[in-house]
């Protein structure tokens, strides 16, 4: 028995070896030759097979990718890409950028400031630099709100120096029916210009209207003439200027009587006259001896005047502080500016602003010059300080400011409706206060 079962495991140990020798190894395609021979010879002992190098495939290259033709353009593009591009700068609110004015006279000018605007809010005259008064409010607009919304403003007033307060406070100007409201103010406002620098209480020197220049008029902004009413409508003379020397210039004596022939200076006198049947009316500037019967028409956005063998030019012109159209007539070298209707505001008598702060500075300046020979030539020398100045100014009164090279401060204190001025004199360490000078004279001789 013992016998038998030492066969039997002689027996299963040959199997196990045969079964040992027949297990597969997962081989390659190129492997397949080595697999067949271990196969096919079970009885003599398997040579070991020497290493076949196996080659490592290529990488696969990638396709290239294929350059995409951009389709021929169409003759005329369905829209202008830049149309899609974003602007930084251009914000909603600049659609109202300009000056308005309120039914009091006061000015907003709206002036673009990136995407965002500042209003600015002028209640009288100023040059920015050295007098008046006026508020800067930095706002955004709001499309959904039809509205300027603030948090805030700042003062811009002057004492002896400027002076900045800032005031807390949501401020709102709400758009309705193209006009401006102003709500904390109950203020509505209509726009006369899309310009800012049209702004009327604006007298700074670097200010230049893109209308009339730098002389009188010049905050008016240009009324469209193909809808202005003028048929029988009378034009009195306010203003001479020289179309070449602005130095050349002289204002009409009014004193805020109805004018007439009889409340002009009889030397200076001007006035048009539009009348009613063939366009016919009367055109006198004594200057240049016309006193003569016209025709007239509107053509070309321009008045035409035809005197004679003459014809003249004018254009109508906005005054925004009054309310109420200007005529600015060029006749020979001279531009004669007159003014509609019967009746001039006493405030504008012998002219409240036809006597602009500007022209009140310079007469005082020529007035100082007449009455020192010497003293061009100590300004042009620069050793001194002299200096003159706009000190204060309202609608009755300026008061001009000189600094003499002898160091006095001489006030002169000019009436806008007349041109009278009184002459005072304060001398630091000599004067307690101002002391009146005998001494006066009238501006509007001195304009020249």
């Amino acid at each position: 028995m013992k016998k038998v079962i030492a066969v039997l495991l002689v027996f299963v140990m040959i199997m196990g070896l045969a079964a040992c020798s027949k297990k597969e190894t997962p081989s390659s395609p190129e492997n397949n030759e080595v697999t067949k021979a271990a196969e096919n010879n079970n009885t003599e002992p398997t040579k070991q097979a020497e290493p076949v190098a196996t080659a490592t495939p290529e990488p696969t290259k990638a396709p290239e990718p294929e350059a995409t033709k951009a389709p021929e353009p169409t003759e005329e593009p369905a829209q202008d890409p830049e149309d899609d591009e974003f602007d930084e700068f251009d914000g909603p609110g600049h659609d109202y950028d300009g000056v308005w004015v309120s039914d009091n006279n006061w000015v907003i000018c709206v002036e673009p400031e990136g995407a965002a605007d500042i209003i600015f809010v002028f209640n009288e005259y100023t040059d920015r630099s050295t007098f008046g008064s006026w508020l800067e409010i930095w706002t955004n607009y709001s499309p959904s709100e039809d509205a300027f919304i603030a948090s805030g403003q700042i003062l811009h007033y002057f004492n002896d120096e400027p002076q900045v307060d800032y005031v807390e406070g949501e401020e709102r100007f709400e758009i309705h029916d193209g006009k401006m409201l102003w709500v904390s103010e109950d203020m509505e406002f209509t726009k006369i210009s899309d310009d800012s620098s049209a702004n009327p209480y604006y007298v700074g020197p670097d200010y230049v209207s893109p209308d009339t220049g730098d002389d009188y008029g010049d905050d008016f902004p240009a009324e469209d003439q193909q809808i202005v009413d003028v048929v029988a409508t009378t034009f009195y003379g306010v203003y001479c200027g020289h179309a070449d020397d602005p130095s050349q210039a002289f204002y009409y004596p009014y004193y805020g009587d109805e004018m007439s022939m009889d409340t002009m200076d009889e030397f200076n006198a001007a006035f048009l006259d539009l009348g009613v049947e063939q366009d016919q009316g009367q055109l006198c500037f004594l200057k240049m001896g016309i006193n003569n019967d016209i025709t007239w028409d509107i053509e070309d956005g321009s008045i035409r005047v035809f005197c004679g063998d003459d014809q003249y030019n004018g254009d109508f012109y906005w005054d925004s502080e009054y309310q109420r159209i200007n005529l600015c007539l060029h006749i020979d070298v001279y531009n004669v500016w007159m003014t509609f209707g019967q009746t001039i505001p006493e405030c504008r008598a012998g002219g409240s602003d036809s006597l602009t702060d500007d022209a009140a500075l310079t007469a005082i300046q020529n007035y100082c010059y007449a009455s020192n020979e010497t003293l061009e030539g100590i300004v042009n020398s620069g050793e001194h300080e002299v200096w003159w100045v706009v000190e204060s100014s309202d609608e009755n009164q300026i008061v001009v400011l000189y600094r003499s090279y002898t160091g006095a401060d001489v006030r002169y204190y000019i009436d806008r409706a007349s041109g009278d001025t009184y002459v005072t004199e304060f001398v630091d360490g000599i004067t307690e206060s101002e002391e009146m000078k005998d001494e006066s004279l009238n501006v509007f001789e001195y304009l020249n």
